[in-house]
């Protein structure tokens, strides 16, 4: 008998330190909430209102991509749920996870 395993993947994003220097400041500097090569993104998304304009300063800014392998089909959690709801609800499901590490220069 086999058993059905679900893939779960969940982006994680954390930006690094930049590499380097920022570009001069532009006159037809572009309105929205600036982001930095190391800042914690995901604070900073979350202080702010649904629909705000993140602007990614010069710099290379990493994202991970982590997928986890659960031995059920769903977990049964409402479209909004928290970390923190993910994290109970896999508990005693997970089989394996991965992570992809990817990095963009702005």
């Amino acid at each position: 008998m086999t058993k059905r395993i679900s893939i779960f993947p969940f982006l994680f994003i954390i930006l690094s330190c930049s590499l380097f220097d920022e570009e001069e400041e532009k006159e037809d500097k572009p309105q929205g909430i600036e982001i930095n090569p190391g800042d914690d993104i995901q604070s900073i998304e979350g202080a702010n209102p649904e629909g705000s304009t993140f602007i990614l300063k010069a710099g290379i800014h990493r994202y991970f991509f982590t997928w986890f392998a659960l031995d059920v089909e769903s977990l049964n959690l409402p479209v909004k749920a928290t970390w923190f709801e993910v994290e109970e609800a896999m508990n005693g499901h997970l089989i394996s996870q991965t992570i992809l590490m990817g990095k963009i220069r702005a």
